[in-house]
């Protein structure tokens, strides 16, 4: 039975015409978005998830888009006692809370699609890490030789911390806290095999600092926003040469289409291999 048909008899037929009957589960926490027609039900919204998913403990709706440098979203806490949790991914624990973080369980698949591209031995810098996703499963399950990990938002490097020590990747994933121009050049000597940017929407603000510490030959995986309408071939030249503008030929190997900004934009990672470096 799906929400829909639960609320049946609960809410009015108008009312059900309102009702969003998909939300996302991070961990324990449901969060859910309830419309300014439903404001007055929803905790029975609330009881109703609750009901249906005896894995949640917590329901959140969701008030505000993300905003911000740290992309961070507005919640009101409509059942539960505690939002924080602990999210299952790939063999690895993942603590956070959402109300504090930016974390997408959506972009589960984008993690093991990275996970499953790093070789054993490799050296890689994730330079906006939130609380480590990609850094923790790359480490228990690639067998990479290093994970550099940096995180600007004092919560999520927090979380990032607290991550490596859950996942016992403490030996293979050093975590710093701090804005990654500064904190990578001060903690890494040499270059990485593979660099993920995975900020999009500013990632191109660090391109520079990418191809300084991606060797050639290296990958580097950089997520951005792109237009629909833009998704063509085009899209991959475009790319080439805003790396040539920062001092790096490459090629582009993939494109990744890994989630919806807005009906009209998607969320798209450009694995780029470093061919020469000018810089």
């Amino acid at each position: 039975m799906n929400l829909h048909d639960r609320l049946m008899g609960d809410l009015s037929d108008e009312e059900l015409q309102h009702l969003r009957t998909s939300f996302d589960i991070v961990g324990d926490i449901a969060i859910i978005k309830v419309p300014e027609e439903l404001e007055h039900r929803k905790d029975v919204i609330a009881d109703a998830v609750l009901e249906q998913h005896r894995n949640v403990n917590t329901v959140l709706r969701k008030t505000g888009e993300r905003t911000g440098e740290f992309r961070t979203a507005t919640y009101e806490l409509l059942n539960g006692d505690s939002t924080e949790t602990i999210h299952k991914e790939h063999g690895c624990r993942l603590k956070l809370d959402p109300t504090t973080v930016y974390f997408s369980e959506r972009l589960g698949h984008e993690r093991e699609r990275v996970m499953t591209q790093v070789d054993p031995g490799e050296t890689v810098i994730d330079m906006f890490a939130g609380i480590g996703p990609f850094s923790v499963l790359i480490a228990r399950n690639a067998d990479p030789e290093h994970v550099y990990a940096f995180e600007k938002n004092p919560e999520a490097a927090h979380y990032l911390k607290e991550n490596v020590q859950l996942n016992s990747v403490a030996d293979t994933v050093d975590a710093y806290e701090g804005d990654v121009r500064d904190e990578l050049p001060e903690h890494v000597n040499g270059e990485a095999d593979r660099v993920l940017m995975n900020l999009p929407g500013s990632a191109d603000r660090f391109i520079d600092l990418a191809i300084k510490h991606t060797r050639r030959d290296g990958i580097i995986h950089y997520y951005t926003f792109v237009a629909k309408d833009d998704l063509d071939e085009g899209a991959a030249t475009e790319i080439q040469e805003l790396f040539r503008e920062h001092g790096a030929t490459v090629d582009v190997t993939d494109t990744e289409i890994c989630g919806h900004y807005n009906p009209a934009v998607e969320r798209v990672c450009f694995d780029v291999r470093v061919k020469r470096k000018h810089i």
